[in-house]
C-alpha cells in the first residue's frame, strides 16, 4: 500500500463512526505512522464529523420528520444519546459534553455528542467546542495507549 493510501483510509476510519478510537491505534501500530501524525489527521478527521452529522441531523430530521416509522426509529436514538449525555451537560453544562465525549469508549464520541447536542437544542458554536475539545483529550488519550501498547512512549 502508498503512503497515500494508508493515510486516505486512516481518514476514512476517523471520520467514520469508528471515529479516531480506532483511527489512531491503527495508524500507529499496524501502520507505524509517526504519533503526532497519527494524532494531527485522525483528530482531523473526528473534528469534522461534528458540522457534517450536525446539519446531516438537521436536513434529515426537516425531511423525514412527520413519517411514523422514522419518527419511531428517530424518537428512540434521540432519547437514548440524550440519556446518554443529559446527565453530564445537565451537572457540568459546556464541560459535561466535554468529558462524555473525552471519554474514548465506545458510543461516547463525536457523533453521539453532536446528536445529543442537537436533541438538546445546544448553540452549535458552543457544541463544536465542547465536542472538539473532547475529540482532542480523547485522541491524546487514545495516543498515548496506543503507544504505551506498541511499547512505550520513547517512541516520540
Amino acid at each position: 500500500m502508498e503512503l497515500f493510501e494508508i493515510i486516505l483510509g486512516i481518514i476514512l476510519i476517523s471520520l467514520s463512526p469508528l471515529e479516531m478510537k480506532a483511527g489512531i491505534p491503527l495508524a500507529i501500530l499496524h501502520h507505524e505512522i509517526h504519533p503526532f501524525l497519527a494524532y494531527f489527521l485522525c483528530c482531523l478527521a473526528n473534528l469534522l464529523a461534528v458540522p457534517l452529522s450536525y446539519y446531516l441531523l438537521k436536513i434529515v430530521d426537516c425531511h423525514l420528520s412527520g413519517i411514523q416509522w422514522y419518527d419511531r426509529l428517530f424518537s428512540k436514538i434521540r432519547k437514548k444519546s440524550e440519556g446518554k449525555v443529559k446527565k453530564y451537560v445537565d451537572r457540568f453544562g459546556f464541560f459535561g459534553l466535554l468529558l462524555f465525549v473525552a471519554i474514548p469508549l465506545p458510543f461516547t464520541g463525536a457523533y453521539i455528542g453532536s446528536l445529543a447536542a442537537w436533541s438538546l437544542k445546544i448553540n452549535l458554536k458552543k457544541a463544536a467546542l465542547s465536542i472538539g475539545l473532547g475529540i482532542m483529550f480523547a485522541g491524546i488519550l487514545v495516543t498515548v495507549v496506543s503507544l504505551l501498547a506498541k511499547g512505550g512512549v520513547a517512541h516520540f
